[in-house]
């Protein structure tokens, strides 16, 4: 490797797009964001203007590393989930940019991403064996044993939305909880602040106290079957410590890990994917 390497690093969401530039030693250097086209021309033109914009910010780029939403071959960066917007899946990303720009580009699933970046800067530095779960519009998980990012035969390792909670498939994530919490109050601004803000109503604190014991019961099983040192939890409700707290003393009581698996939050928020990414770009470089 050069003494003088950046890395681009992208974070694509449903949203916003998230970008970057970071140093060998993980610092960013510039970063930016902007909305997400919805079409696939506009999609792939934005993800080329941000290669533009970075290049003028530094003449080192050696490498370029993608972090979104999918079933990701790695190799190949095929993206295999058709439930995510056409834009992300119509075109091969990968193939998109390393023709437009020279570059090695590296192509990994949002939720791997987080846990890696997590890895080498945060939360789980000290950690070998753990899996990360955000928790937020849908249920994401990645895991790592021995210090390795596993990812499955069909790259949908740590899906934990697929599972099934009694009858139920799909364990409802934060976005669930609010949607149901709207229901009941018939207010339609209600957010994840709204709710612990007013879990002296009765009926809120019902809806709550049952989401979060059908959440520890799919993360309960998700530990304990995989044996890990650690959960991180991750998405904006793992900033609020009555949530991280109770569901840390729900999976000991259920499932009896208090002496063996520890729940943490993540430390990273919205920053992990990127560092996640640009810690991937790297190791291929």
């Amino acid at each position: 490797m050069r003494d003088t390497c950046d890395i681009l690093a992208i974070d694509v969401g449903g949203t916003f797009i998230k970008c970057g530039l970071f140093s060998k030693d993980l610092k960013e250097k510039w970063g930016d964001k902007e909305d997400t086209p919805k079409d696939t021309e506009s999609f792939i033109g934005a993800l080329k203007g941000i290669c533009d914009e970075a290049k003028e910010k530094s003449e080192n780029i050696r490498g370029i590393g993608i972090s979104m939403p999918g079933f990701i071959d790695p190799d190949t960066g095929e993206n295999s989930d058709f439930s995510i917007p056409a834009c992300f899946t119509e075109k091969n990303i990968k193939e998109e940019l390393e023709s437009y720009t020279g570059l090695k580009v590296v192509m990994e699933n949002d939720s791997n991403c987080a846990a890696i970046g997590e890895m080498a800067k945060g939360a789980a530095k000290d950690l070998k064996n753990f899996v990360m779960v955000t928790v937020g519009t849908g249920l994401g998980g990645a895991t790592v044993l021995d210090g390795k990012l596993i990812r499955g035969s069909h790259f949908k390792s740590g899906e934990l939305g697929f599972c099934y909670v009694g009858k139920k498939r799909n364990p409802e994530a934060t976005s669930g909880l609010v949607n149901m919490v709207r229901e009941y109050t018939k207010d339609e601004t209600v957010n994840g602040e709204y709710i612990f803000a007013h879990m002296d109503d009765p009926g809120i604190k019902k809806i709550y106290d049952e989401w979060l014991y059908e959440l520890a019961m799919v993360l309960g099983n998700y530990v304990t079957v995989l044996d890990v040192e650690c959960l991180l939890v991750g998405g904006g409700i793992s900033e609020e410590p009555r949530f991280v707290d109770g569901l840390k003393g729900l999976i000991s009581d259920m499932f009896y890990l208090e002496d063996y698996t520890e729940v943490r939050a993540c430390a990273l928020g919205n920053n992990a994917g990127k560092i996640g990414a640009a810690y991937l770009a790297l190791k291929e470089i």
